[in-house]
């Protein structure tokens, strides 16, 4: 994981990399709009926080406004491998096979 993280710092995500990952949440957030319950929960949200569904359609044009530095300087500013914290679970032993569990 720090060497996926070091890269990712010095060397950053490319324009379709990032085209594409904005591409698919857009869309995810497009389709979302089709869930009643989410569209109910996302109301109740904008009642508590006071945001109106403008507010939720300038957050979805600040997305696909996003650039390919706008991202990477997030990056670099704020993944830094040494103040995450990592959580392993599961079975390490090695007579255990997938499936089974720890007597």
């Amino acid at each position: 994981m720090n060497q996926s993280l070091a890269t990712v710092s010095k060397e950053g995500f490319s324009d379709s990399e990032v085209k594409n990952a904005i591409d698919e949440i857009a869309r995810e957030r497009r389709e979302s709009l089709n869930n009643n319950l989410v569209v109910s929960a996302t109301l109740a949200s904008n009642a508590v926080f006071a945001h109106t569904m403008e507010d939720v359609a300038g957050i979805d044009r600040r997305l696909v406004a996003t650039s390919t530095s706008d991202v990477n300087r997030a990056i670099r500013l704020l993944l830094d491998s040494g103040q995450m914290v990592r959580i392993c679970a599961g079975s390490f032993s090695p007579n255990v096979s997938a499936g089974e569990s720890e007597k």
